[in-house]
């Protein structure tokens, strides 16, 4: 059975495409980044960090580097596991939206749009707490990704075949 898709529904299913595999690459990234941290479970973190930024040639003693390091001499292995357990299944969350996108499902747009919706009021507070090019980027690429897929639904609804009269 063919399906004849019109040049909306193929954009549809374009964008829809794109913005899955965007998902499931930031899902591939959490899941590495969530392996490497629960890796440090009952590690010195410091001694760790010291090591890096000595292969790097970055001096310890400058006051940023010296401000992070003082931070993460904080992390013990139960918060590196909860770490670790968030990022995990923040992960499953984009890694669930990106295939439902990626596969075309209707369920996986309005989850998409809920998830990130939800995540939008700690951007623009983490914006006014201390904002950058990085935050506003992010912020932006996620309202943009909202407002698609309420178009994108939008333009579903009005294309819905007649009703046939009674």
């Amino acid at each position: 059975m063919e399906t004849h898709l019109n040049d909306t529904d193929r954009a549809h299913s374009k964008g829809l495409w794109l913005i899955g595999i965007f998902k499931i690459f930031k899902a591939c990234l959490l899941v590495i980044l969530a392996l490497g941290t629960l890796s440090l479970v009952n590690s010195d973190l410091v001694s760790v960090a010291n090591r890096i930024l000595h292969s790097l040639h970055i001096d310890p003693e400058n006051n940023y580097v010296h401000e992070a390091l003082v931070k993460i001499s904080v992390f013990d292995p139960h918060k590196l596991k909860k770490i670790g357990a968030g990022t995990i299944f923040y992960a499953c969350l984009l890694m669930t939206e990106g295939i439902g996108l990626v596969l075309r499902k209707r369920w996986a747009e309005w989850f998409t749009i809920i998830a990130t919706c939800s995540f939008i009021p700690i951007e623009v507070y983490e914006i006014f707490r201390h904002a950058n090019k990085a935050k506003v980027g992010i912020l932006c690429i996620n309202v943009a990704v909202v407002a698609y897929l309420i178009y994108a639904l939008e333009d579903k609804k009005g294309q819905a075949a007649p009703k046939k009269p009674v």
